[in-house]
């Protein structure tokens, strides 16, 4: 398999053409999920597994990777990466916490930068549909790719509405990350991406989002909220093997 500039899967590749500027130039190693999310999902010392792909539950060190941007592009990316990172790793506040009879199920914040928080977002499913990395074939964007490409491009979060953002944490811990899979959520397009603790569900559909989301999807107008998940009784452990068995499945079918 080929990646950007001629190369095998694998092998380095000096020059090639830049999947973001279009220019031929140098290409340097991109990180598809960002290195300091891979390094995060280390558990008690030990390498994350990969789960999702033909290289199912093995561990890595380095994260995924293709030589895909050009210096300039990758460090687009990076103010994006840290700010979520730093975001999304801080410890919840207890006041923030929104629930009842000892139940958590959300929690909220107040003040945060929408524009990285989205730019994230949105890049990170980028980078996934552009790279020929085995691991995200199942990323399918069409008319969306160069939307998003764009809205990267000019740094703006709000060109288009066809994407909408929603975030969960679990409250139990899991290791690694899983590819994404694409899905239909009230006949509405998702892809859904699990890294760590984190589950991300990002609409790439120019439908409105579906009510049961209107409330926690991320937006500039109003604060965050991020849902709290139990893995182990909310049914958040039977989608997570739903969502595997249809990422080997689409991987098998490739």
């Amino acid at each position: 398999m080929a990646l950007a500039g001629g190369g095998k899967l694998g092998q380095k590749v000096s020059v090639g053409y830049c999947k973001l500027c279009n220019e031929y130039k140098k290409l340097v190693k991109a990180h598809i999920i960002p290195q300091s999310f891979h390094l995060s999902t280390f558990d008690n010392g030990e390498m994350p597994r990969i789960k999702g792909d033909k290289y199912n539950n093995k561990r890595s060190s380095t994260g995924i990777y293709d030589y895909m941007l050009c210096s300039d592009c990758e460090s687009i990316f990076s103010p994006w990466d840290d700010y979520a990172y730093d975001f999304l790793t801080s410890p919840i506040p207890q006041d923030a916490i929104i629930g009842c009879d000892n139940i958590s199920y959300a929690y909220q914040v107040n003040n945060f930068n929408y524009e990285k928080l989205k730019l994230f977002f949105l890049s990170f499913l980028w980078r996934a549909s552009v790279t020929q990395h085995p691991c995200f074939n199942n990323i399918q964007l069409g008319k969306y790719e160069k939307i998003l490409r764009k809205m990267i491009l000019t740094k703006d979060a709000d060109f288009s509405n066809e994407f909408t953002i929603i975030i969960s944490k679990l409250l139990s811990t899991v290791s690694g990350y899983m590819f994404p899979v694409r899905e239909k959520i009230k006949g509405i397009n998702f892809y859904r991406f699990w890294i760590g603790e984190f589950q991300f569900l990002i609409k790439v559909d120019q439908r409105s989002c579906p009510k049961v989301f209107l409330d926690c999807e991320l937006s500039d107008a109003r604060p965050l909220l991020i849902l709290l998940n139990d893995f182990n009784t909310s049914g958040m452990k039977k989608i997570m093997i739903e969502t595997l068995k249809k990422a080997n499945k689409n991987i098998v079918g490739s």
